[in-house]
């Protein structure tokens, strides 16, 4: 089976002190992932061929130099991933979707 792997979103999140924040990002992510499995069965893809990784959560930093030039890090946000997957023997479709989605 030949396997076609593509990033289709990732969101960048600012550090909030807002409670319940990451109940609304992973809502949001939430809602994406519908979203694009949608959009892909509506492209003909079978439901079971889609694959979403799990989230990756990496922090952002703004690097900066201090009055003695000592290099300092300021902690800025996250930034999330979600690679989604197909697995399908059709790989010129998923191909032909996957340009679709880019351009």
């Amino acid at each position: 089976m030949n396997i076609l792997q593509f990033c289709l979103y990732s969101y960048t999140v600012c550090l909030c002190k807002e409670e319940g924040i990451l109940d609304l990002i992973y809502s949001g992510i939430q809602k994406g992932t519908t979203s694009i499995k949608e959009y892909l069965i509506a492209k003909g893809v079978d439901g079971k061929e889609i694959i979403f990784s799990a989230i990756e959560i990496d922090q952002e930093f703004e690097y900066f130099y201090d009055k003695n030039n000592n290099r300092n890090k300021k902690f800025t946000g996250y930034r999330l991933k979600q690679i989604v997957q197909i697995e399908s023997k059709n790989v010129d479709k998923i191909e032909d979707i996957s340009r679709q989605v880019i351009s």
